[in-house]
């Protein structure tokens, strides 16, 4: 079946959101060749959320999502720049995707992007929810949030790149070595990270601290906790719309990269922000 999809997969006619359709002078070899793809099946773009094989592409995702097979996803999915195959892979995990998702509808719009609205069943408790997505080189894939806990973007909103900018300022916060006291340097940041919330107001969120893995897990425990607080404490006295919620240390709990080598521990030391439903 796998050989089948990627077969199938490749027969189709180069489409996305920035492809364009060039007229081009044809040999003979290419005008056989031409002759030979007409009597190729064509997607239905009308229905941009379904796979040659007839699935939608959130069914085709979930699949793999249920048998944590994260790494096959990667292909269907539109990761922003500022995420690494670590990370999409570390939030894959976390999330959770509902039970019995269904397709109820599909908006279309001009430039080969798509809105895929889900109806949710958990627990006989029924719900919406919708993706964005986009036709990129004959594949349906899905936006992903750099912001979003729950990795896809499920509101009509595309993902912004001004969230890049956030997650990048919050990478360059830096303490001093085993305490919650930032480095000179870091200011700058901060000021950047308070500029954000400027530009986006009225969200409400909660800090995360995290640690590598050196030290007990008690202290490492109570350092991501003391870092996380003095984000939070500095959020809050922003004169600004913005509900900062709490603050929680993970310690060494919720590492993205290995501890082995040092790179991996410097960026599993972080704080996040995790964006909460107003």
């Amino acid at each position: 079946m796998k050989i089948f999809i990627y077969i199938t997969l490749c027969s189709f006619i180069l489409f996305g959101c920035d492809s364009t359709s060039d007229d081009k002078i044809l040999s003979k070899d290419s005008k056989t060749n031409q002759t030979n793809k007409q009597t190729e099946p064509k997607l239905n773009w009308r229905h941009p959320a379904l796979f040659p094989v007839g699935a939608s592409i959130g069914n085709y995702l979930r699949a793999y999502y249920l048998v944590g097979q994260f790494d096959k996803m990667l292909p269907f999915l539109i990761i922003p720049e500022c995420m690494d195959r670590e990370e999409v892979i570390y939030k894959l995990r976390r999330m959770n995707w509902g039970y019995d998702i269904k397709m109820t509808n599909i908006q279309w719009e001009k430039d080969s992007s798509f809105v895929m609205t889900y109806k949710t069943t958990m627990n006989n408790t029924t719900a919406i929810e919708q993706y964005v997505g986009c036709i990129q080189n004959d594949t349906a894939k899905l936006y992903i949030d750099a912001k979003n806990e729950q990795l896809f973007v499920n509101n009509l909103d595309f993902p912004s790149p001004d969230d890049c900018s956030l997650k990048q300022s919050l990478g360059l916060l830096q303490f001093e070595f085993d305490s919650d006291v930032l480095l000179t340097e870091s200011a700058s940041v901060l000021k950047q990270i308070g500029k954000y919330f400027e530009r986006n107001p009225s969200q409400v969120i909660a800090v995360i601290g995290h640690t590598s893995s050196e030290g007990s897990a008690k202290h490492n425990q109570e350092l991501s906790e003391a870092r996380a607080k003095v984000i939070y404490d500095y959020l809050r006295s922003l004169p600004i719309d913005l509900t900062v919620s709490s603050y929680l240390g993970r310690g060494d709990k919720d590492p993205i990269y290995s501890n082995v080598t040092e790179e991996g521990r410097a960026k599993n030391r972080r704080v996040e922000i995790r964006f909460l439903k107003n």
